[in-house]
């Protein structure tokens, strides 16, 4: 027998996404998605040099762990503009939305690797 239980925790990083990749994302100017560390708010952020092709930021969230195993189960989605999120103006706000069908099927890693993912600070990457 194991336990598995739900534990919502949502996290910013980057990661490779196809479509971004086809659309040569990101560029200068593009919006994304972030979940800010401190509070933990959304916002809309702009990409602010040309990065390397399809490595963009993408929100990924815990939806459930195996504590026998030491196994974590997430899904991701991609922040850019156009791929995982929408914008749209209302009234005098400029408002991003997250597609809900964009989110990917449930991942299966192993607690390491979720902490590495987690922990790891790469301050030389910038878009």
């Amino acid at each position: 027998m194991f336990l598995t239980y739900c534990y919502m925790k949502t996290i910013t990083r980057l990661g490779y996404c196809e479509n971004c990749a086809k659309e040569h994302r990101p560029k200068t100017g593009q919006e994304f998605l972030v979940q800010g560390s401190s509070h933990g708010t959304m916002k809309i952020m702009k990409a602010s040099r040309m990065g390397r092709a399809g490595f963009v930021p993408h929100l990924y969230t815990i939806t459930g762990y195996n504590t026998v195993y030491h196994k974590v189960y997430y899904q991701k989605l991609c922040c850019m503009a156009g791929c995982g999120t929408l914008t749209k103006d209302v009234g005098n706000l400029h408002k991003m939305f997250m597609v809900e069908d964009q989110w990917s099927t449930v991942i299966v890693t192993s607690e390491r690797n979720w902490d590495a993912l987690e922990f790891f600070k790469d301050t030389g990457f910038e878009i």
